[in-house]
C-alpha cells in the first residue's frame, strides 16, 4: 500500500460521523461474572463521510480522488474536526537526537498515549524544555510523513512539546462506487449526486 499525502477536502470531513474503535471480546461466565480480553491495544478510528456530497461538484471531486487512490488501494490524509490538533503535546525520544511526536489523553490517574504520524506543515511549533525548566520555540527538521523530529544541540534533560493540527492516515473502506442520482436541480437540469455510506478506515502504522 502506498500512502498519497495528499488531504481529502474538508467539505467531506466536516460533518464525518465516526470516531476511534477498539476491538474488545466480553465473556460472560455461567455465573454471571464478566472477563474483557483487549483484542487491540490501540484504536483504529472509521468515519462516514457521505453527508459531505451535496452537489455534482462535490461527487466529481471526491470521484477523482477515489479513483487516483484506487480504492482502497492507497492511504491519504484525513482531517477528523472532533481531534485534529493539539496543545503543548509530549515527544518521545526514538534514537540519537530524533523524536516521535504524540498526543496525550489525561483522565484521574490514567494517560494514554496516541502517536502522531501525520502532523500539517506550516502547523507545527515545537519547544526545548532544559532540566532546568527553560522554555524555547525551536526549529528541529520536522518530518511531516511520519510525525518524526530531529533536533541539534539537544542537552542530557531536555524535553520537547509541540503545539499544531495533526491528520489521520486513512483509506476507503470499500472498492466499490455505489453512486446514485438522487435528484435534478433547478430548470439548469444538473444531477445532483450521491454516493451513501462512503467510509474511511484508518491505516495501522508500523
Amino acid at each position: 500500500m502506498a500512502f498519497f499525502e495528499e488531504r481529502l477536502p474538508d467539505c467531506y470531513t466536516f460533518g464525518a460521523r465516526g470516531g476511534p474503535m477498539f476491538s474488545t471480546e466480553v465473556v460472560t461466565t455461567a455465573g454471571g461474572q464478566q472477563f474483557a480480553n483487549q483484542n487491540w491495544t490501540l484504536p483504529l478510528a472509521r468515519y462516514d463521510i457521505s453527508s459531505g456530497i451535496k452537489t455534482r461538484v462535490d461527487f466529481e471531486e471526491l470521484q477523482a480522488f477515489f479513483y487516483n487512490v484506487g480504492g482502497r488501494r492507497d492511504g491519504f490524509r484525513f482531517k477528523a474536526w472532533p481531534d485534529f490538533e493539539g496543545e503543548d503535546q509530549p515527544s518521545v525520544l526514538l534514537t540519537g537526537s530524533t523524536y516521535q511526536m504524540q498526543r496525550a489523553y489525561v483522565k484521574g490517574a490514567r494517560t494514554f498515549l496516541r502517536t502522531i504520524y501525520k502532523p500539517v506543515s506550516g502547523t507545527i511549533f515545537i519547544h526545548r524544555i532544559t532540566s532546568g525548566g527553560v522554555v524555547s520555540l525551536i526549529s528541529p527538521t520536522i518530518d511531516y510523513t511520519n510525525g518524526q523530529f530531529t533536533v541539534t544541540g539537544h542537552s542530557t534533560g531536555d524535553r520537547y512539546r509541540w503545539t499544531g493540527e495533526f491528520d489521520l492516515p486513512v483509506r476507503f473502506g470499500s472498492d466499490v462506487m455505489e453512486a446514485e442520482v438522487v435528484n435534478k436541480k433547478g430548470s439548469t437540469g444538473e444531477l445532483l449526486i450521491g454516493w451513501p455510506n462512503v467510509q474511511v478506515t484508518e491505516i495501522r502504522q508500523p
